[in-house]
């Protein structure tokens, strides 16, 4: 634990890991004074979700295709 200093995370496995999240523009950084404010870039996180669905949906799509044809 480490009291009241401020944590530095300068060369953390944590900075690496929110400048790679940053890089894909999974997360937006906002500064104000001597904070970083993190938050999620819910708009490409809409784009995975309608990607799944529409894979699932294919898949499930295929799925029944094949269903309906073994059972002619």
């Amino acid at each position: 634990m480490r009291g009241n200093k401020p944590w530095n995370y300068a060369n953390t496995p944590v900075k690496n890991h929110l400048n790679q999240l940053k890089q894909a523009e999974l997360i937006r950084e906002n500064k104000k004074g001597n904070f970083i404010y993190y938050e999620l870039n819910s708009s490409v996180m809409e784009e995975i979700i309608l990607w799944l669905q529409q894979l699932v949906g294919e898949g499930r799509k295929e799925h029944e295709e094949r269903m309906g044809h073994e059972n002619h």
